[in-house]
């Protein structure tokens, strides 16, 4: 589900340049990217290692402070972006809970990983739209 919601946060950033973008600040995530699971998953796969494994963001953040954050790295207007919460647009979340961050100790110590750093992800997603070399 991740993967779906930044793909359309690429592709509606793109727009968000000319439009603004309603982003809620009662949900959150501790975002990854699609490759940094793939690289744990293969990594474990290769060793034959079994265990339950979990990879997570390092920073626990809402959709809202998300895009202003990346709208700040951009260097745009941060009046493009306008928070929102679920209840305002009549959307009843059955999760809002501010802690998505899994514990990663195991995954550390047996496979080296370490939480994914929020500017990488936003590095990520400003070189994908084209603001970043």
């Amino acid at each position: 589900m991740l993967i779906i919601q930044l793909h359309r946060l690429i592709h509606g950033f793109k727009r968000f340049l000319v439009v603004k973008l309603s982003a809620y600040v009662d949900l959150f995530f501790a975002p990854i990217l699609f490759s940094h699971s793939a690289n744990a998953i293969c990594d474990i796969v290769d060793r034959k290692i079994s265990g339950i494994f979990h990879l997570s963001g390092k920073s626990d953040i809402s959709y809202a402070d998300f895009a202003k954050g990346l709208v700040n790295v951009a260097n745009l207007n941060p009046n493009l972006v306008k928070k929102v919460s679920s209840k305002d647009v009549g959307v009843c979340l059955t999760y809002s809970h501010p802690i998505t961050g899994i514990d990663m100790d195991l995954t550390t110590r047996i496979l080296g990983l370490q939480p994914v750093p929020l500017n990488d992800i936003y590095n990520y997603l400003l070189q994908r739209i084209g603001l970043k070399k």
